[in-house]
């Protein structure tokens, strides 16, 4: 929440999920979406060597399924107020 007041034009989808059949839970797309540049911006809160892991993993993971899934992309278009 703090990273997204401090950037200008970025958009809070942290805990966000997208959820899709084959998959099991749900995939965030990103923590904040820069809107300007359209960046996918990954934040964790600094720890042990598994939280960067993490962080790495959730950038590759959303970032394949958003190139390469038109029902990944669909569902993250969704407004996800309602879930």
């Amino acid at each position: 929440v703090r990273a997204a007041k401090l950037l200008k034009g970025g958009l809070l989808l942290d805990k966000k999920c997208v959820y899709l059949p084959r998959h099991v839970g749900g995939i965030e797309i990103c923590d904040l979406l820069h809107q300007g540049s359209n960046a996918f911006v990954h934040v964790k809160k600094w720890g042990q060597s598994a939280v960067l892991s993490h962080l790495f993993a959730q950038g590759l993971v959303s970032a394949d399924l958003f190139l390469h899934s038109a029902e990944f992309r669909d569902e993250a278009r969704k407004d996800r107020k309602s879930t």
